[in-house]
């Protein structure tokens, strides 16, 4: 999206008005599922350090 967008704006495209709100929605959407869905997939954190392992130990 922000190749488009960046098209856009140096005019290398053309993008009608109506378009433009489906570039920010498109965007907001992708944002969100990169956002949250891994999590809810995957769980918080894959992958990562046991939190309750402190760097020095006990």
């Amino acid at each position: 999206m922000a190749e488009v967008s960046a098209g856009e704006q140096i005019d290398l495209v053309s993008i009608p008005s109506p378009h433009r709100l489906w570039i920010g929605v498109g965007t907001l959407v992708g944002a969100v599922a990169l956002t949250i869905l891994p999590e809810r997939i995957w769980g918080t954190y894959v992958g990562g350090r046991d939190p309750g392992a402190g760097a020095g130990g006990c």
